[in-house]
Order: C-alpha cells, then structure tokens, then sequence
C-alpha cells in the first residue's frame, strides 16, 4: 500500500456506494465563474479485488481509478486568492504529468516520476505490468476550444503509452494470510523495540509537568475531535441518501466539528514547536509506522 493511504474492506454492492459517497465527500471542491463545483484536487481511488475458489487459492486483481482536478486559466476562471493559488497547484502538477508522459513515449534514460506525488503514485500504471486506459472530458462550447484542443493533444499524448498487463497466478490464501500475519507480528514486535529504545514521537519527560500534562490532553482531544469530523461526514453521507433535503443540519454540525478540530490541531502543532516539550519520531520509526500499517490493512482482507 501506499504510505497514508486508507483502507476500508468492501463486500456488498451497498458497501460500494456507501465508499462513493464518502469519496466525494471528501474532495474539495469551489465554485469559480466556469463551474459551480469546481474539483480542486485530484483522487485516487485504488480497488484490490480478491477472488477465492473452491480449493482456498485467490487470485488478485489492482485497479487504480484517477480523478484528475482539470486545467483552467484563471483569467476566464475568475479564481483570485486561495483559489488561484489551488489553480496554479493543480495546473503544475498536470504539467509535471504531461513532461512525465512524452519522456516515456519518447523512451528517455530517465523518466522524471519523482518531481511530484501525482506522478509517483501513477508511476506503477505507466511503468509496471498494468493495462492502463484514459477518459479526456472536453467542453462542446466554441468559446472553450482551444482549452478543448489542448485537451484532446494531452489525451492523443497518453496514447502514446505503451503498458503490457500480466496475468497474477493463483496463490494459498490461508499460506498468505499466515505469511502477512507473522510478517505483521515481527514489524509489530521491531516498533515496540523502537519505541522503547526512545525513537517513536513522545513528550519530553524534561518539559515541565504543566506543559506535559497540557499537551498529552490536547493530542487525547484532537483524536476524539477527529473520530467525531469522521462520524459526522459518514452521518452526512448517509442522510444526503435518504433524503438530501434533510441534511442541513448535519452540515452545520460537520462544519462545526471541523473548525473545533483544526482550531485543537493549530494549537497542538503550535505547542510542539515549543523547544524542549516535544520529540519527533526518527525516520526510521516513521518509516516502520507506516509498514505496520500496511500490513494490518493487508491482514483486513483476510479476515
């Protein structure tokens, strides 16, 4: 898995549409002059479908779905401030995909994957044994044809990529599950030992006892705060499904416990900057936090 990456486990058709709704929950999206729900960030959803036959083999397929925030020209967007700011991220991590794209149809020594996260997490659909297909949205009115041609120019580009998918063989599932379980036992054990050697993130036992106290009880706070922004946009999502009149409420409610956890989170990030009161993880810590993780989301699919 991909290091922050979020794993959910999907088994009915309702559990599907339930993740949808979710997704697109989360995106953030402004209006601007051209669109009254303008994406201003791309999404990355992947899908690990898992078949099990009759004799206890799987055979496992990856799909990565791409939602990329489109190009604009802020001077027919209108998009001033934060949001200019958000349209000129977003036009510059297309054109980091758009050099990353003619190096490998030009066959370059180098591909330049590393000059952006789109690019990285896209790295295994270009490079890697996948079957890789694009959708170009295009605008049909006259007044947007030329951002339509440059549009269709990108998509005659991507063509160009050239992928070869391989067919996965068969592999035991209760002999991958064993062999992910005492792989994730073994990680486990390593990040206890690492923690206990004095590398994970911690308050300073050297701090005075007031700013321990104060910050261990802010860090506690700002967890609740986010199962409670978590449990509000699933109670969103839920009732925009039932009925899309009734959810003003919930909204001001999201809207509320979003501004009290990142009002916490400010605070929190402010008070570990104070010296002396705070002790960041090593890297090779953080670096093992992160495959801990993975192989519990691993494990899920398992059970």
């Amino acid at each position: 898995g991909t290091t922050g990456e979020a794993t959910w486990a999907i088994r009915t058709p309702a559990d599907v549409a339930r993740m949808a709704r979710l997704v697109e929950q989360e995106r953030v999206a402004h209006g601007h002059a051209l669109n009254a729900r303008s994406s201003r960030s791309h999404c990355l959803v992947r899908v690990t479908c898992t078949k099990i036959d009759k004799g206890g083999r799987s055979l496992k397929r990856d799909f990565l779905f791409v939602d990329l925030a489109g190009s604009e020209r802020v001077n027919k967007s209108g998009a001033t401030g934060p949001r200019q700011k958000e349209a000129s991220n977003i036009n510059r991590s297309l054109t980091t995909l758009g050099r990353v794209v003619r190096e490998i149809t030009s066959k370059a020594r180098f591909v330049s994957y590393r000059d952006s996260v789109l690019t990285m997490l896209l790295r295994e659909s270009f490079a890697g044994p996948s079957c890789t297909s694009f959708v170009i949205c295009v605008a049909g009115e006259r007044e947007h044809a030329e951002e339509t041609v440059c549009s269709l120019r990108f998509g005659e580009m991507l063509a160009g990529v050239q992928t070869s998918a391989v067919a996965s063989a068969a592999v035991d599932v209760a002999a991958q599950r064993a062999a992910v379980g005492a792989e994730l036992i073994a990680a486990r054990a390593r990040l206890q030992g690492l923690e206990r050697a004095g590398q994970g993130d911690r308050v300073s036992a050297d701090a005075p006892p007031s700013e321990q106290a104060s910050l261990r009880n802010n860090i506690a706070n700002l967890t609740k705060r986010a199962t409670e922004v978590r449990r509000c946009k699933n109670a969103l999502v839920e009732a925009k499904t039932a009925n899309p009149g009734a959810s003003a409420a919930l909204v001001a409610k999201l809207e509320e416990a979003v501004f009290s956890h990142d009002n916490l989170r400010d605070i929190v990030l402010r008070q570990k900057t104070i010296p002396g009161l705070w002790v960041a993880a090593t890297p090779a810590f953080a670096r093992l936090q992160a495959q801990v993780a993975a192989l519990e989301a691993q494990a899920a699919v398992y059970t």
